[in-house]
């Protein structure tokens, strides 16, 4: 056997070598260099996994950005108007959610998108895992792709209109490192989750019985239980503070000189004439006797205030109609509203135009009243006819100038009846919440269990009284110092049995929070009975009346479909509107296009009522994103629609209304349920799905270390 013979050698030099190992260190870094460029080492990282389905870091990038985005979207009006303290230019880790700088923004999006994408993985994962008679997991998978792959589409034609080719769209709005196959991938996700969150929820939502969505209102009292009512509070004019004669000393060592001549130079003493000789000390100061004096005109203003003030809430909590509560209180407030009208009408005349209209203007004021209290009443605009407004433009002077004031006048006192009219949610925290709400849980047939001792009844719908501020308001805090101890002995009996350190820490907090509530409460507590033992010698009071509109009820408004194609408008448009987008110049064009429309579709009735297939048929040229309204309430709506949506008596019913839009043509699609027990059907039915949510015993880990890097 022939001997391989081993190949001959040459020894490199040793320059020779190094330049070797430099090319060779020169060429890997620039191997690496492209991958890392590619993202290639990035996406290949884990962002977060379940059992069944992972997250590339890629991924986890277009969800954190996704995050932030649509949290910037939503969020930019109050950013711009200063109440979202947020700099979009600057670091989101130098920029904080609290004043107490506890969380940095960049903390926060992180978390968020953490909790969004561990949710994902827990739907996925249980989608995956359902077995449920007539589910089909493929279907959900396979739909989600189609969703991917449109909204992939849809982003191409967007880069495209942008002039951008799509990866760097992509890379601009979800990160340098997510491509198109990496968005594919969470976008299906994201969409697999969505949908049978969908499933889940309308199984829990068709399953449920009628006992349960009572149950679920009888808890939740103060979601679904209001009462409307008509407040006016009327309170002291002034501070009345007595000064102390002991304070005064006297001299330059006077405590009131000292606080004269603080933080003023030499030469500002000299000037504001501060003398400390005028500080004579004691009862016989100088400072003391001129504050002594102003308490006394300021209890003496009080006191004159206070018989005013308690006659007209006498005369409102003698009311027996809200209306004729509302018309006491515009006849209270008509002279001091005319007179800011007045004086903003005038203000360009010269003086001896002022005069001459003042001459005029008390027989205007009287002739006004009336018609000006009707129409805020009535809730009308205005006092005068279109013909009137029209022969004013050519008036000058205070002729012109007065036809202003009733115009502003009934807006001023729109705003007065406005603020009188409250709603409020089922409480018994405070007197008035017990006058209002004291019986509502027997008026449900539920057992009234808490507040036993404050039992009241509902206040008819004529009932009225009057009550003295401070003491309704030291009644009130008592109450909520009942409530909040009650709310800390529950928290530490939580406490007590509670075993994982994260959430007994959590109660403590709570408790401490309430803890700290209480020592306000004690403050506010001394604060009132102090002001009440002075009331004779301050003159401070405030008087309330109240009249009770609709007592303690929930919303029975039975809920109604209904279908509409709008002739919309927009009397300034350009030309530039598509044929789709057809406008109407004026009010009187789409009113005549839309009973023209009208009368094709009375056309195709059956017995009086147009089929709801028909209606759409006719519905391709709505300005409306909606042809058609499911479940619409009261106040839902423009009130010209809902009148004639909530008149209407057929189902299948047609006609035509005029709101501010343009003229629609109208389909009524008749009753469904009343408006508190859908609410409680969807509240019962989303605390089930919560609840099943919570008990869903899939693990989701995240890879910490890639956020630096996929949202530095």
């Amino acid at each position: 056997m022939a001997q391989v013979k081993p190949i001959n050698k040459k020894k490199m030099s040793g320059p020779k070598l190094a330049a070797l190992i430099v090319t060779i260190a020169i060429l890997l870094g620039l191997v690496v260099s492209l991958i890392a460029g590619s993202g290639i080492l990035v996406r290949a990282q884990d962002g977060a996994s379940s059992e069944n389905f992972d997250v590339n870091a890629s991924m986890m990038s277009y969800f954190v950005n996704a995050t932030y985005q649509n949290w910037y979207q939503q969020n930019y009006y109050y950013i711009y108007l200063g109440y979202i303290n947020f700099n979009a230019n600057k670091p989101l880790n130098e920029q904080y959610t609290d004043a107490s700088k506890t969380q940095t923004y960049y903390d926060y999006f992180i978390e968020a998108s953490k909790t969004t994408v561990s949710t994902y993985l827990k739907y996925c994962e249980a989608a995956l895992a359902d077995k449920t008679e007539g589910f089909d997991y493929s279907k959900l998978e396979k739909d989600a792709e189609q969703y991917a792959k449109d909204s992939l589409k849809s982003l191409k034609e967007t880069a495209k209109a942008n002039k951008m080719d799509v990866d760097t769209y992509i890379r601009q709005y979800f990160g340098e490192y997510v491509n198109q196959s990496d968005l594919k991938k969470a976008l299906v996700i994201e969409k697999i989750a969505s949908d049978y969150y969908t499933v889940v929820y309308d199984r829990f939502f068709e399953s449920m019985k009628e006992e349960d969505k009572v149950t679920f209102f009888e808890e939740n009292l103060s979601s679904f239980v209001s009462a409307e009512y008509l407040a006016y509070t009327l309170s002291s004019l002034k501070t009345v503070t007595y000064p102390v004669a002991e304070d005064y000393v006297g001299g330059a060592e006077s405590k009131a000189y000292k606080a004269a001549i603080a933080g003023k130079t030499p030469a500002q003493i000299q000037a504001a004439k501060i003398d400390p000789a005028d500080y004579e000390g004691g009862a016989e100061s100088a400072a003391y006797k001129k504050a002594l004096k102003t308490a006394e005109e300021n209890l003496a203003a009080n006191k004159q205030s206070m018989e005013t003030d308690k006659a007209l809430i006498e005369k409102l909590a003698a009311a027996t109609t809200a209306e004729e509560f509302k018309r006491i209180l515009l006849d209270a407030k008509y002279e001091e509203n005319f007179k800011s009208a007045y004086d903003t009408a005038i203000k360009n005349f010269t003086d001896d135009q002022k005069e001459t209209a003042k001459a005029a203007l008390e027989a205007f004021k009287a002739d006004m009243k009336q018609k000006i209290i009707d129409a805020v009443i009535a809730g009308d605009k205005d006092v005068y006819t279109e013909e009137e407004l029209t022969a004013a433009k050519d008036k000058t002077g205070w002729d012109k100038a007065v036809m202003t004031i009733p115009a502003a006048v009934i807006t001023k006192l729109n705003t007065v009846i406005t603020n009188a009219t409250k709603t409020s949610s089922y409480t018994l925290g405070s007197v008035l919440g017990q006058k209002l709400f004291g019986g509502v849980k027997g008026q449900f047939d539920i057992d009234y269990k808490d507040h036993e001792d404050e039992n009241g009844t509902n206040a008819a719908k004529d009932e009225h009284w009057m009550a003295n501020g401070l003491e309704m308001n030291i009644e009130n805090i008592k109450i909520s110092e009942v409530i909040i101890k009650a709310s800390i002995a529950e928290k530490q009996a939580e406490i007590d049995k509670e075993t994982d350190a994260d959430k007994k820490k959590a109660l403590e907090d709570a408790k401490k929070t309430l803890e700290d509530s209480l020592k306000e409460l004690a403050k506010d507590l001394e604060e009132a009975e102090k002001k009440l033992a002075e009331v004779e010698k301050t003159g401070y009071y405030s008087y309330s009346a109240y009249f009770v509109v609709e007592a303690a009820h929930r919303d029975e408004t039975v809920l109604r479909d209904v279908g509409h194609i709008l002739f919309k408008v927009e009397e300034n448009h350009s030309d530039s509107h598509t044929h789709e987008e057809v406008y109407y110049k004026t009010f009187e064009e789409a009113e005549t296009a839309a009973k023209a429309l009208l009368e094709q579709i009375k056309g195709t009735a059956v017995n009086g009522a147009v089929e709801k297939e028909v209606f759409e048929s006719f519905g391709g040229d709505t300005h409306d994103s909606n042809v058609f309204y499911e479940d619409v309430n009261k106040g839902d709506m423009v009130k010209e629609f809902e009148d004639w949506l909530f008149a209407a008596t057929t189902k299948g019913e047609v006609g035509v209304v005029k709101t501010e839009y343009g003229w629609h043509v109208m389909w009524y699609g008749g009753e469904t349920e009343a408006a508190w027990h859908k609410a409680a059907h969807e509240g019962a039915t989303s605390e089930d799905l919560s609840d099943w949510f919570e008990d869903l015993d899939y693990e989701v880990t995240f890879n910490n270390d890639i956020f630096a890097t996929i949202f530095g």
